[in-house]
């Protein structure tokens, strides 16, 4: 029994170290990139909503910004969500 728990252990830990390379890995941003005409056009429905913008500050540090950085600015992980490329 205890070769088998020293088997699933290693076997465990291998995949939680190829999990963790493969998570920081960043994809690839693709230049050419737009977004769909019909979406780019769309008008964000919260903006007369500014009470949904703590709501939305407290998801983002929980989520989001582990790879976008507090300010958005970016990581090696991640693009920057405030450079103009992206934002359109």
């Amino acid at each position: 029994m205890g070769r088998i728990s020293i088997v699933v252990a290693l076997l465990f830990c291998a995949l939680t170290c190829v999990a963790i390379m493969h998570a920081e890995q960043a994809r690839d941003r693709d230049p050419a990139w737009m977004a769909p005409s019909g979406d780019a056009q769309r008008l964000n429905p919260l903006t007369s909503r500014p009470d949904v913008g703590a709501g939305g500050a407290r998801i983002y540090r929980q989520r989001c910004s582990a790879c976008h950085a507090e300010d958005g600015g970016g990581t090696p992980k991640a693009p920057d969500l405030t450079a103009p490329d992206v934002q359109a």
